[in-house]
């Protein structure tokens, strides 16, 4: 902050080729800065996406920020107000800004029509609720789809996006499902929940989402059973989730 400050940072990154996504960590503008920040935000968040992490926002952070940068922090509501204004996408954590800034690098924004396909129906209830809260269209499979999945899925399968395909349900299920909806195009992307149980195929299921052109994501809801399909995911360029709560929250701040 004593040489290279945010505006000569988004200048830079703003022009350069190479850069698709920019991340900013602001515990606080220069004195004078923040409607040219805006004003150069505007510009660039037209051809790139812009997420940021403003800290400082308790008595603490207050605190800490002044002994780290020297500076003194506004109060959250105006940077909250001015990202609104300049198009940029506030997230709460680093957590949050990496996998947002790499689902943005890999597919761009997202539509906010959300499929969510589960091996466990209370695990699908919870995605639906989490994505709704976040602004996710849940919206219903056509019946002429559910007539082609009831030739693939066994009886007593939910009809209905969450799409359960029961607690038995093995990677060929999975790879079906997600096959014929990506097919027909019934949503803009996909979130396929796994639970763990006795029939499960943790690492069989997270192959099968390795080579999808169009947006699926995975949300592996378990321990250490997953903890090498997990890092298979990591590996691939999976964007992968470890609860459904993480996942509507995030994924919906990825929608358009």
């Amino acid at each position: 902050m004593a040489d290279v400050d945010f505006i000569s940072s988004l200048e830079y990154f703003g022009r350069d080729v190479r850069t698709g996504t920019i991340v900013l960590y602001i515990e606080s503008l220069k004195k004078d800065t923040g409607e040219k920040f805006v004003k150069l935000c505007k510009e660039i968040s037209k051809k790139k996406n812009i997420i940021a992490i403003n800290s400082g926002k308790t008595k603490g952070g207050e605190k800490a920020a002044k002994t780290h940068t020297a500076s003194m922090t506004s109060p959250h509501e105006i940077y909250s107000g001015a990202f609104k204004q300049a198009g940029v996408t506030e997230v709460n954590s680093l957590k949050e800004a990496l996998t947002l800034a790499q689902i943005f690098s890999k597919y761009g924004k997202l539509g906010n029509k959300g499929g969510i396909i589960t091996n466990a129906g209370g695990l699908g209830v919870m995605a639906a609720d989490c994505f709704s809260n976040s602004g996710i269209n849940v919206s219903g499979i056509p019946e002429k789809i559910l007539k082609q999945l009831d030739n693939v899925l066994p009886s007593g399968y939910s009809r209905d996006n969450p799409l359960d395909v029961l607690g038995d349900a093995l990677s060929d299920r999975y790879e079906k499902v997600v096959n014929m909806l990506n097919m027909y195009k019934v949503f803009d992307f996909l979130m396929v929940v796994v639970s763990p149980q006795e029939m499960t195929q943790p690492m069989e299921t997270a192959r099968i989402l390795t080579k999808r052109g169009k947006p699926v994501f995975a949300c592996f809801c378990g321990g250490k059973s997953f903890k090498k399909a997990k890092e298979y995911l990591t590996e691939e360029g999976v964007v992968h989730f470890d609860d459904v709560e993480d996942a509507g929250r995030i994924l919906g701040k990825a929608i358009k």
